[in-house]
């Protein structure tokens, strides 16, 4: 059985170019369980059309072929939350913050710069 933490460490694998096959050899699995494991979070359209204020992170999933949900995974925040705060619904926790910041690499300004205006949340 695979646990959070390993597919974590597997979806942070795969975005660093590693293939299934390679992740599989790592946990003792086939290339495609690997690939099944991922599906769960994989880049979907619609979840990057979502409204997100912060364009800085939302070019960043693109640019890592990540879903918000795989953001939230990484960064240790449940999805549902992590849509409520890209939208600007609900301000993000220094935590939480610190933990986005890790994974992205980004500075505070850069990760968020709001939509429409100069000022960070």
């Amino acid at each position: 059985m695979i646990t959070r933490e390993q597919k974590i460490e597997m979806f942070k694998m795969r975005m660093n170019g590693v293939s299934f096959e390679e992740i599989g050899n790592k946990y003792g699995v086939s290339k495609q369980r690997v690939q099944q494991l991922l599906q769960t979070t994989i880049h979907k359209p619609r979840e990057l059309s979502r409204k997100c204020v912060y364009p800085n992170l939302r070019k960043w999933c693109l640019e890592h072929d990540a879903s918000f949900r795989q953001l939230a995974l990484l960064a240790g925040i449940t999805p549902t939350t992590i849509y409520a705060k890209l939208s600007g619904e609900v301000s993000f926790t220094q935590k939480q913050i610190d933990k986005i910041l890790g994974v992205t690499g980004m500075t505070y300004e850069e990760a968020f710069t709001r939509e429409g205006n100069a000022d960070a949340t």
